[in-house]
């Protein structure tokens, strides 16, 4: 449940501060706990990046030094949903059930960020849940300015700004193997 993390020289005070407030929404709402890093091997190093992607270099601890790649411009939803990739989340869209609650449309989609979009196999936890931060807005990473994703019934909304949803949190609990204390009540309509 610990991560040892270091924040990169380049980074901004402002842009510190943003990081600090993502770490401390992750620490106050899941197991999961951050620590200076002092000495460990695997760790998390936090830099700026000017690359147009922000990224978290992994889908849980790789092993080693893992760097997460942050724009200066990237907002606190961006900061919490890297985050969340270093902890061990995928793409709430790329769920295998995903088709039952949104179409994307690949054609709207930025040819480099198509992979984004696919589903894929791999452990899902919980319900599928629209308003995860691990969920893409409708016009991210499109190619024409143009809605990517439609949910199913249309009309609702995806993506969070606020940060982790309550069923995110329950599911790192669950990922953690942390005791079940309550019941988490998704945004699915199904």
């Amino acid at each position: 449940n610990t991560i040892p993390y270091t924040i990169d020289a380049t980074v901004t005070a402002p842009m510190r501060t943003l990081i600090e407030r993502a770490i401390e929404h992750w620490q106050s709402r899941t197991p999961i706990r951050f620590v200076a890093r002092s000495g460990q091997a695997n760790f998390l190093r936090i830099i700026r990046t000017d690359n147009p992607i922000n990224t978290a270099g992994g889908i849980g601890m790789v092993g080693g030094e893992q760097t997460m790649r942050l724009r200066e411009d990237a907002p606190f939803a961006i900061m919490v949903h890297e985050i969340g990739h270093t902890v061990g989340l995928h793409h709430e869209q790329n769920r295998a059930d995903s088709i039952r609650f949104i179409r994307v449309d690949l054609n709207q989609v930025r040819k480099d960020e198509v992979q984004q979009l696919e589903v894929a196999n791999y452990q899902t936890i919980g319900t599928y849940d629209m308003q995860s931060v691990m969920h893409y807005e409708k016009s991210a990473v499109t190619r024409y300015g143009n809605r990517i994703l439609e949910t199913i019934p249309p009309g609702i909304d995806v993506y969070n700004d606020d940060g982790l949803s309550p069923a995110d949190a329950d599911a790192v609990a669950r990922l953690y193997n942390q005791p079940k204390t309550s019941t988490t009540i998704a945004t699915s309509p199904a």
